[in-house]
């Protein structure tokens, strides 16, 4: 899921917390409650002791100029307990004749990376992809997105919860002769003083449809490659 565009710019960051499944099932439901918030309560309970991604350490992950080795890509997602489903090392800027490494990476539960996508391999699930690029270094490099997708609708609600309390606002319905998918965008311009244009943004690309969670997280430099 390369992007070319300033929206498609570089990509920054990583990592998180830890968790490991319930091994018990309960059955949800029952006079008062209705299918929206059992289905709610199913998600809370199936991922009790699983902590994924927040909206505050994917952006704390992309932010500019944070830097770390690809090592540390790998052992924070194994801290959360999400094995590694995917990894391909590549030149990240190949077609415009440079050499610069990059590693792209899938990691997650009952998820597969497949055709440049993330795909579920069963019914709960739970998959990040994101790509590594080195700096000139060759040694350290940095991430600039997310892209997730989830069974679970609690965590997409919560994500957008606090999509809103820090300020990112609906830019636009997406062009999905663009993107190849419906959804919507919103951002929130980025502080000034770190390297990146005027236009620079911290950004949700939300291309969810119901019982699917498909949403982008990430850090737009606003500069066009």
């Amino acid at each position: 899921m390369m992007k070319r565009t300033s929206i498609f710019a570089a990509l920054v960051a990583c990592l998180v917390m830890t968790g490991c499944k319930p091994k018990v099932q309960q059955q949800f439901g029952g006079p008062g409650v209705s299918t929206r918030e059992a289905a709610e309560a199913e998600d809370s309970t199936s991922n009790a002791n699983q902590e994924y991604l927040t909206l505050a350490k994917m952006f704390e992950m992309v932010e500019p100029g944070r830097k770390f080795e690809s090592s540390a890509v790998e052992q924070l997602f194994a801290s959360m307990q999400l094995p590694m489903q995917y990894s391909e090392q590549y030149t990240s800027d190949a077609d415009w004749g440079g050499d610069s490494p990059a590693i792209s990476y899938c990691f997650g539960d009952n998820v597969k990376y497949e055709e440049f996508n993330l795909v579920p391999t069963a019914g709960k699930y739970y998959g990040v992809h994101t790509n590594f690029f080195f700096d000139d270094s060759r040694k350290t490099g940095f991430m600039n997105r997310f892209a997730i997708i989830t069974s679970d609708t609690l965590w997409h609600n919560n994500l957008m919860k606090d999509a809103e309390a820090d300020g990112l606002k609906f830019k636009e319905d997406v062009d999905p002769n663009v993107y190849g998918k419906k959804g919507k965008l919103f951002q929130k311009p980025a502080a000034q003083g770190k390297g990146a244009s005027e236009n620079a943004n911290y950004y949700i690309f939300d291309f969810s449809t119901p019982g699917r969670v498909d949403v982008e997280v990430g850090y737009d430099t606003g500069i066009d490659i």
